[in-house]
């Protein structure tokens, strides 16, 4: 479901686990006319969800035993196509026995502006994920394939 949300939580035994919510009709309702109105969100409106399912996860990087190189690729319209590793992968197995009373859970949305802390902020993760350019580096040509930041030899 493209509105549903993922959080991480704890259950009452202090173990951490990933739960899945989906948006309840009355938020699929409000979601809906937001579309209609084409604007993203209503302001001061809350969106409410229910957890339907919860998850353990299993982290592997490159430390861990048996680990597989995957990359991933990423398209930038005029810039060209880029590709890098994803040096972790989290695997996510449905928690059985486990599901507790939170199944009952509910998560209330509210949206808000960012405010300019959070933009930048998040501006600087953005570089992060950004090849490093040095001088004697030219730029993608548009169709061109190259690891993050370095240019393909033919």
């Amino acid at each position: 479901m493209s509105q549903a949300m993922i959080r991480g939580m704890m259950d009452e035994n202090g173990e951490q686990f990933v739960a899945y919510f989906i948006p309840t009709p009355e938020a699929r309702a409000k979601r809906r006319a937001d579309e209609e109105q084409d604007i993203p969100y209503q302001e001061d409106e809350e969106y409410e969800y229910r957890l339907t399912k919860e998850y353990n996860w299993n982290v592997k990087n490159k430390a861990s035993k048996g680990y597989e190189e995957t990359y991933f690729l990423v398209v930038r319209p005029g810039q060209g196509v880029f590709y890098n590793e994803i040096e972790t992968r989290v695997r996510l197995n449905k928690r059985r026995g486990k599901a507790s009373k939170s199944l009952n859970s509910k998560l209330f949305v509210k949206h808000r502006e960012m405010t300019d802390d959070e933009i930048y902020a998040q501006e600087v993760r953005l570089t992060q994920l950004e090849p490093a350019v040095t001088e004697e580096e030219e730029p993608w040509a548009e169709g061109e394939v190259g690891k993050a930041g370095e240019e393909e030899e033919e």
